[in-house]
């Protein structure tokens, strides 16, 4: 008898299991779907960033750093090329630099996805100022010492789509302080408009993450 009830004990839960699932199977099915589509939120670089686009820009960073091992021989044959370019301008891009204390302004009207390099950035005990336009990027450089700048090129600001809003920051920021390092780090656009960028006083303009990384550590940012 007692081996019966064991044998009945044994198979009455897995009989309770089946039989709340199939009760709730509708209420199941919802919360299982409504999953699919929830969007996870971690707080990263000091900002909330969902799971997709955390994927999103280590993904870019991934493909940009393969672009990057793949052009590795070309960059060190012009070694001696970018070493004579560094010397000319050290003077103006280089010794003012490095005198100023370890902080970043970032001026994006999309700081979300600088998060993998603003967190780098305040692991590496680099204070980074984040801001969204140009008129808070002048306004936060006025009150402070920076040393290294780094702006995308086209913002909304004020409800309307600034396309040279990089271009006048860097020019601003150039008028108050002719050595302070400035990176446009933005798409494809920033890369055709170069040559203005530069002539402004931009130290490099990139959509590269690796080649902002390098701009960062030649100031001794990371």
């Amino acid at each position: 008898m007692a081996e019966i009830i064991t044998a009945v004990a044994a198979l009455l839960w897995p009989l309770i299991v089946l039989t709340l699932l199939v009760t709730f199977r509708r209420p199941l099915r919802e919360v299982v779907h409504s999953a699919k589509h929830r969007e996870v939120t971690l707080e990263v670089g000091g900002q909330l960033v969902t799971l997709g686009k955390l994927n999103e820009v280590q993904n870019s960073t991934i493909a940009d750093l393969q672009r990057q091992i793949g052009t590795l021989k070309a960059e060190l044959e012009a070694k001696d090329v970018i070493e004579e370019d560094r010397a000319e301008h050290a003077e103006v891009d280089g010794v003012a630099g490095w005198s100023a204390p370890l902080a970043v302004l970032w001026v994006d009207d999309h700081p979300e996805n600088n998060v993998l390099q603003v967190e780098q950035l305040r692991r590496n005990g680099v204070r980074v100022d984040l801001v969204t336009s140009t008129a808070e990027g002048v306004a936060r450089f006025e009150k402070g010492r920076y040393r290294a700048v780094v702006t995308d090129l086209a913002r909304h600001e004020n409800g309307t789509m600034v396309t040279d809003a990089g271009l006048r920051l860097v020019r601003a920021l150039k008028a108050l302080d002719p050595a302070v390092p400035i990176a446009v780090y933005g798409g494809w656009r920033a890369v055709e408009v170069a040559d203005a960028l530069k002539a402004a006083g931009a130290g490099i303009v990139t959509d590269s993450p690796f080649v902002l990384s390098e701009f960062l550590r030649e100031r001794e940012l990371l």
